[in-house]
């Protein structure tokens, strides 16, 4: 038993475990090294759970089997499950309607896009999520911006002129917006006042007549009234109520507002202290400025910044990409974290198609490679064909779009994929009658299961915080899912026509003696010869 499932079931779970690697290390031949690695690591993981499968777990089968008594082995002649002979009774319609059905939903998968909006990503309720949405609400523009270089202030001046003119900009800064212009005549005006400031100075108050202060307010509230005839808006109304409260307030207690009055000059006087204190300044230099901006404009080899706020939420892809290309009319060398972001994300967005490509390419190539039949090698495709067309459909409808996070999923979907055809068919293969009902066997108990673990250890990812990570989890199980829903459904319909199909053929070229031959023996009750196999999914 050891040696049939290792001969038998081993070669498929080497070609899956193949076809597997294929899928991940096909992002090796991308630009991106952070996802070829990814790869790299996978494949290697696949290898060494292969080696374990192969020699380690049978070994141990082995041991444990050691000094369990033989015994006359019992031959099972239970009829097979009548229930899934009675579902696939008319495969032809299955294949039909599950065909028509999936060319039907077809038009939502044109919806599926791509988005790299790192927000999108994050956790909602992160405090650097919510801060920097409430900028953009607030105003109009991102905490993000983009740098350029330049060797000399006069240049970054220049250059951040030009960057202004652009419609996709909405502030530039240098050095230079902390230098204040036409310092000769500002300078003058300083000491003009500081002539003139010194000898004012700020007494205490003393209690207003209330007399007055009731005067000045009733004239207040008449003008608010003959504004508020004009004035659409209830601010003037509110105004004249507080000036009304006031008013009685004065009634009732007339040095109501001596307090005020006092607190108000000491806060006058104060000012006006500080205020004297600032009017002996020297011009503003580079040499003078505070370190922090220094450093921040001038680099330690002498090199000039110059800062550039887009215009809008430059987090959605359309707007990022126009500001992007803006940009790089004026200098093509400009960096910073939104031309960071967008060169990255573009990599690894191309890698990605690229990978999948490959991965297609190489498993296919692969699997005709064993098979060495385009029929077999076509079937053995059909669960990655419907369920990944299930998986497009169904992310369209739910309006759901791939980002950086969950496009890692495609070549895991692709390797689950051709994984589950690659074991169904090799089962397949094993029957000696073609027409017989491969979800009778073992196998498909075996890829049900395995199935199904898949999914729930995808499924884990699903409560994830990281809206990236949560998306990644639900593309990969639903896209299990449906894999298995096609290897337990449309291929097995698929295998009930062809096996029909190659039964009368052969049944067709079977020599009449042979035929007769072999009905004698089983009206003798004769079993003929066939292959024992064992499961073909660890």
């Amino acid at each position: 038993a050891v040696e049939l499932a290792v001969v038998n079931t081993g070669t498929g779970v080497f070609a899956s475990a193949c076809i597997m690697a294929l899928a991940f290390l096909m992002p090796m031949f991308t630009d991106f090294k952070g996802i070829a690695e990814l790869g790299l690591v996978s494949a290697a993981g696949l290898f060494c759970c292969l080696v374990s499968a192969l020699l380690i777990f049978p070994a141990m089968i082995a041991l444990r089997d050691r000094n369990r008594p033989f015994g006359k082995p019992v031959v099972s002649m239970a009829p097979e499950r009548s229930t899934l002979k009675k579902l696939f009774a008319r495969p032809g319609l299955i294949v039909s309607l599950t065909v028509i059905a999936t060319i039907g939903a077809s038009v939502f998968a044109r919806g599926v896009g791509f988005d790299q909006d790192l927000l999108k990503l994050q956790a909602s309720d992160v405090e650097a999520v919510r801060f920097e949405k409430m900028l953009l609400r607030d105003s109009g523009r991102s905490s993000w911006f983009a740098v350029a270089l330049a060797p000399t202030r006069k240049l970054a001046e220049r250059q951040a002129a030009r960057f202004r003119e652009l419609t996709e900009v909405s502030d530039v800064e240098t050095i230079g917006t902390y230098i204040p212009d036409r310092q000769e005549e500002k300078l003058k005006i300083l000491a003009h006042l500081g002539a003139e400031l010194p000898p004012i100075a700020i007494r205490s108050a003393r209690p207003e007549d209330p007399t007055r202060l009731m005067r000045e307010l009733r004239e207040l509230d008449a003008k608010l009234r003959m504004i508020g005839r004009l004035d659409g808006s209830d601010a003037t109304a509110r105004t004249s109520g507080l000036v009304a409260k006031a008013v009685a307030k004065l009634q009732s207690e007339p040095n109501a507002f001596a307090n005020y009055s006092r607190l108000a000059a000491d806060s006058l006087d104060h000012e006006l202290a500080a205020l004297k204190l600032q009017l002996t300044g020297a011009a503003v230099t580079e040499r003078n400025l505070p370190s922090v901006l220094r450093e921040r404009f001038i680099g330690t080899s002498g090199q000039y910044l110059v800062q550039i706020y887009p215009k809008g939420d430059v987090w959605e892809d359309g707007p990022l990409e126009r500001f992007i290309t803006a940009l790089r009319t004026v200098d093509r060398s400009v960096t910073g974290p939104p031309v960071q972001t967008y060169s990255i994300a573009s990599v690894m967005r191309r890698g990605y198609e690229r990978a999948a490509v490959l991965a297609l390419i190489a498993v296919f190539v692969f699997v005709f490679a064993d098979f060495r039949n385009l029929r077999d090698t076509l079937l053995a495709t059909v669960p990655l064909v419907f369920g990944g067309a299930w998986l497009l459909e169904t992310m369209g409808a739910l309006g759901w779009e791939f980002n950086l996070a969950n496009l890692f999923a495609v070549p895991i979907v692709i390797g689950m994929g051709v994984d589950n055809g690659v074991n169904m068919l090799y089962r397949w293969r094993e029957e000696r009658d073609k027409s017989s009902l491969i979800l009778t066997r073992a196998v498909g108990k075996s890829v049900t299961i395995c199935s199904l673990t898949t999914i729930a250890a995808f499924a884990a990812l699903i409560p994830a915080d990281h809206r990236g990570i949560s998306s990644l989890g639900w593309i990969l199980s639903l896209g299990t899912s449906f894999i298995l829903l096609a290897t337990l459904v449309v291929l097995p319909a698929l295998f009930e026509l062809v096996g029909s199909r190659i039964a009368r053929v052969e049944e067709a070229e079977r020599p009449p003696t042979a035929a007769s031959s072999t009905e004698m023996r089983e009206d003798k009750g004769e079993a003929a010869p066939r292959r024992i196999a064992g499961s073909t999914r660890a």
